[in-house]
């Protein structure tokens, strides 16, 4: 890439896109919805679309308008560092891997060898990540993809979360909890008992209006200990992704497009043999909720997508989930509480 005449990052974009002109000629394209909006996603080959067709809401691309533009490759990082920026007035060096740059025409962001960046003008979000050795995959249920589509939605109202969402007959909860709650496995056997499903890792939360969820991507992650709990995803399509966790194809038949959410749900692993769910009177739960969802998507600095984000969830009712061994009774504990408690008090 050319540096020697960017001004701002309007040339950083130009000089982007001619590079990945030389380098990507044979790209392909799909198209995808996320939270009612049709976005195109542009990938280095054939190959990498093996996985995302099942991995997310996709048809092939017809051609017509997009609300937004996702391009993927991989590429040695250095070619795409920000140099010529340094001394600039947008440009932050956050740490000896992270710096970033930002100003009216766009957004760029490079931590070790992954670059994120938005071209505010064109509405095209880049995600570059280094070379990988093993048969090509498209990493669309990553974390580089959900730290891509942050940018995006914060410019959609939207507000990324790290949370899985459940509910029954449109009541929603989120269902909030670091490894080891029994979040996933708990979330797991409620898609598995019928449960309205829209995540079960992470949703786009509308910023406005009657707090409601969307899905991002189609699948569910499960560490082996909580797989082996569940003998019925076991007919499901194993994605053989390189994470520690096995990922299953749900399908997007199975996955709602919205679910309007009234409460947080806390789970905690007990040795009880009733499952129980009371109010969280420790007014801890919200700065967990954010932090977790921070931690995950690395924007500690971003105090702008803190506050927002801690706004939209303050005045939800947040309730402690203890849960038993029998995993069947605590998701018809959770179906009955909904329909019986949460539905009728909001």
């Amino acid at each position: 890439m050319d540096y020697t005449k960017k001004k701002n990052l309007s040339d950083y974009f130009v000089a982007l896109d001619e590079r990945l002109g030389e380098i990507l000629p044979a790209r392909v394209s799909l198209l995808a919805d996320i939270a009612g909006y049709t976005v195109r996603l542009i990938f280095p080959g054939i190959e990498y679309t093996r996985y995302v067709i099942s991995d997310m809401f996709v048809s092939p691309d017809s051609g017509r308008s997009v609300d937004a533009t996702f391009i993927w490759w991989e590429d040695r990082i250095f070619p795409y560092r920000l140099h010529s920026f340094a001394h600039s007035k947008g440009f932050e060096q956050l740490s000896p891997n992270f710096c970033k740059m930002e100003d009216d025409y766009g957004y760029v962001e490079i931590i070790g060898d992954t670059l994120r960046a938005a071209d505010y003008q064109k509405d095209i979000y880049y995600l570059l990540t280094y070379p990988i050795l093993q048969e090509p995959k498209w990493p669309v249920i990553s974390h580089p993809f959900v730290k891509a589509v942050y940018i995006w939605a914060q410019r959609r109202n939207l507000l990324i979360l790290h949370s899985a969402a459940v509910g029954i007959d449109g009541h929603g909860v989120l269902i909030v909890g670091h490894g080891g709650t029994g979040k996933s496995t708990l979330t797991c056997t409620c898609l598995a008992d019928g449960f309205d499903f829209v995540s079960d890792d992470y949703c786009l939360l509308n910023a406005t209006g009657p707090r409601k969820v969307y899905p991002v991507y189609t699948d569910v992650f499960l560490n082996p200990d909580s797989l082996a709990k569940l003998p019925m995803f076991k007919p499901f399509e194993i994605l053989p992704m390189q994470v520690e966790k096995p990922s299953f194809v749900v399908g997007e038949a199975r996955i709602k497009p919205s679910l309007s959410v009234e409460a947080i749900i806390l789970p905690q692993i007990t040795d009880r043999t009733e499952p129980e769910i009371k109010p969280d009177k420790t007014s801890k739960a919200l700065g967990q909720v954010v932090f977790s969802t921070v931690k995950q998507i690395g924007r500690f600095h971003e105090t702008e997508f803190v506050r927002k984000l801690s706004q939209r969830l303050l005045g939800m009712p947040v309730y402690r989930f203890s849960l038993t061994e029998d995993l069947q009774k605590n998701s018809q504990y959770l179906k009955k509480w909904i329909k019986e408690d949460l539905s009728c008090t909001n």
